[in-house]
């Protein structure tokens, strides 16, 4: 529905008119009227039967007999003219766990992708067995430096007649248990009590707002939030500029090698008689004529290949075939109202995904030695340098598959969880399960088509590098056959692009030193040994 523009109401908001501003916020509190039916086609006002009766009771009496009040809105989006939102800060406030049953897309999908969490409590109830189900569901997963947990209402262990260190010490130990619980730091549990601290800024009462703790949480986000989104930009920055950085030295280098080889080759056609050079044209000639054939074969098997990827490969992990166990995992979780038969039906349904992940493993594998094994025939025929290329699109995703099946494990191990009222939150948490893992199988079905495609490119680059030197050689052999006195421009060319190359590795390694001070990156620099016997970096 946030897709559709049509189903959305924009309302013009203007900062400094700020009767306008309480207007159009008093909005977001409207509430409707509607039929019990229609409330629940929304996935609310779930039926609850009395003892003894099938009376499904409403929430509203002042809506009249078979009628609910539900929220006018389901969504909303403001725009507020600030400048550490003008930045690109963007704060998701997510529905409360009384409504997370039936805003599981609104409140843990938000929460998963979000780069940084705060996850608020109650003081006076620490972790109830809620909070802990759904942290260890959904919220946990996220780095610790990327999380905090506020238990908000802390005034409500205030008391008057204990000294602020008896107090202090209470507020120290619900935060000890709180983060004893969740397997967090003690420092990324904030007390705080938002309504004093408010009332404090707007009566300009220092020492209240002092006490609400409202200082020590903005201070944990700026320390404890911020860098940890910073380290997360910085760790990705770093993976990206080694591996473009490798890429370009092997390129580099492998043409540093290439052209010396064709010097010393030019060096010893320096060195024969006019009579050997027409041997040597016709021999590459031949040599091109055969790699013309060759590599034609290739372009044949690498069609078969790409056949092979988007049928054979990815039917591995069908959608339709994960449609079908997702539908008979809902049908059977639905049908299931003990303990032991979600747990069990959660398990199956990672055990039957997993099979899909271990298949696709399997024929990446398969197809990863049949290119291999076409890539090897011209290598060895032709020198080409060579590859190692495996199928990294699957290990690391099943891996992840394997994580997320674990803490669904945990959770549903928490047996009183899943046999209390919160059985409803257990099955709906399936139905965002499987949301999550239709959409995890299909970018990995994406990478999956990327790696081939990347495999065959590399494979195809090597190709296109060798009949560049190969023709640039044969052209050199005919201008040679010519002119025997070509043979040391040549040789001058050819010295003079190794030397550009060289100069390009050079500044490649200190820009890269440059990015390593900068960034903190530990070098990676190899050694490469010229020709001369000297060592050079």
């Amino acid at each position: 529905m946030k897709k559709n523009s049509g189903l959305w109401t924009f309302s013009p908001l203007n900062p400094d008119d700020l009767n306008d501003c309480a207007k159009l916020m008093g909005q977001l509190t409207e509430t409707l009227c509607v039929s019990v039916q229609e409330a629940r086609s929304y996935g609310l006002c779930p039926q609850i039967k009395e003892l003894g009766s099938n009376i499904a009771t409403t929430h509203c009496a002042s809506c009249g007999e078979g009628m609910v009040k539900i929220s006018r809105w389901r969504y909303a989006l403001l725009q507020w003219p600030h400048p550490v939102l003008e930045a690109g800060l963007v704060i998701l406030d997510t529905p409360g766990l009384n409504s997370l049953g039936s805003e599981a897309d609104l409140g843990l999908e938000a929460a998963r992708s979000a780069d940084a969490l705060i996850f608020v409590l109650s003081a006076d109830t620490g972790v109830t067995q809620s909070d802990l189900a759904i942290w260890e569901q959904s919220l946990g997963r996220h780095a610790l430096q990327n999380q905090l947990v506020v238990l908000n209402k802390v005034d409500t262990l205030w008391d008057d007649l204990r000294d602020p260190g008896q107090e202090s010490a209470v507020v120290q130990s619900q935060r000890e248990k709180t983060a004893g619980q969740l397997g967090l730091n003690v420092d990324q549990v904030i007390a705080v009590s938002a309504q004093k601290g408010l009332l404090g800024r707007i009566r300009h009462d220092d020492q209240l707002s002092a006490r609400s703790g409202l200082k020590e949480l903005e201070e944990a986000i700026a320390e404890t939030l911020i860098p940890g989104r910073c380290k997360s930009i910085l760790d990705s920055a770093q993976r990206l500029i080694k591996r473009v950085v490798i890429d370009q030295r092997v390129l580099l280098e492998e043409q540093i090698k290439n052209l010396g080889g064709e010097i010393e080759s030019m060096e010893r056609l320096q060195a024969q008689t006019g009579e050997q050079l027409p041997r040597l044209l016709e021999r590459q000639q031949k040599l091109l004529r055969s790699f013309a054939g060759d590599r034609d074969s290739f372009v044949l098997k690498e069609q078969e290949f790409l056949e092979s990827a988007n049928s054979w490969l990815l039917q591995a992990l069908s959608l339709e075939q994960l449609d079908q166990i997702v539908v008979s995992a809902r049908t059977e979780l639905l049908a299931a109202w003990t303990t032991v038969g979600i747990y069990d039906r959660f398990s199956r349904f990672f055990e039957e995904t997993i099979a899909q992940f271990d298949n696709a493993l399997e024929r990446a594998n398969r197809l990863s030695a049949l290119m291999l094994d076409a890539y090897r025939i011209l290598e060895q025929q032709y020198g080409l340098p060579k590859l190692d290329t495996i199928p990294y699109a699957i290990l690391p995703r099943r891996a992840e598959l394997l994580a997320m099946a674990d803490r669904y494990e945990r959770f549903g191990k928490r047996l009183e969880i899943a046999a209390s009222t919160q059985g409803s939150v257990v099955r709906k948490a399936f139905f965002s399960l499987a949301q999550q893992i239709e959409a995890f199988v299909e970018e990995t079905r994406k990478e999956l088509r990327n790696w081939v495609n990347e495999s065959l490119d590399l494979m195809n680059r090597q190709l296109e590098l060798f009949a560049a030197q190969s023709k640039e050689k044969m052209a050199a052999l005919e201008a040679i056959v010519d002119s025997s006195t070509n043979i040391q421009p040549r040789i001058q060319s050819l010295s003079q692009q190794r030397q550009g190359k060289e100069s390009n590795l050079t500044m490649l390694n200190e820009t890269y030193a440059a990015l390593c001070d900068l960034m903190d990156i530990v070098p990676d620099f190899g050694l490469r040994k010229n020709s001369n016997e000297e060592f050079s970096i």
